[in-house]
């Protein structure tokens, strides 16, 4: 099921395939990162598109942080305090 919100409201792409990381369930929120990348072959993209984002899932609705300089407070504002070094991590591909 997150996998599947994820792949439905977390991606612009046709097709996603996602992999996701949970990184804590605090009920009714879930808290992750998923790697997208998009599976229907388009011609006038010939390199392979993904994507990689923080999000947090609250009953069925998928939220993520904004792209460029509100990515930060995005961030503070969706995720509990604990989790933002995990997000920083992710982000740098540490």
């Amino acid at each position: 099921m997150i996998v599947d919100l994820v792949q439905d409201q977390g991606t612009d792409f046709d097709a996603p395939s996602c992999q996701v990381e949970v990184f804590r369930i605090d009920d009714p929120n879930t808290f992750g990162w998923a790697t997208c990348t998009e599976t229907q072959k388009v011609e006038a993209q010939p390199v392979a598109q993904a994507i990689a984002f923080p999000f947090r899932i609250t009953g069925d609705k998928v939220q993520k942080p904004a792209d460029g300089k509100q990515f930060e407070q995005d961030v503070k504002k969706l995720f509990p305090e604990d989790l933002w070094t995990a997000v920083d991590q992710h982000q740098r591909g540490a």
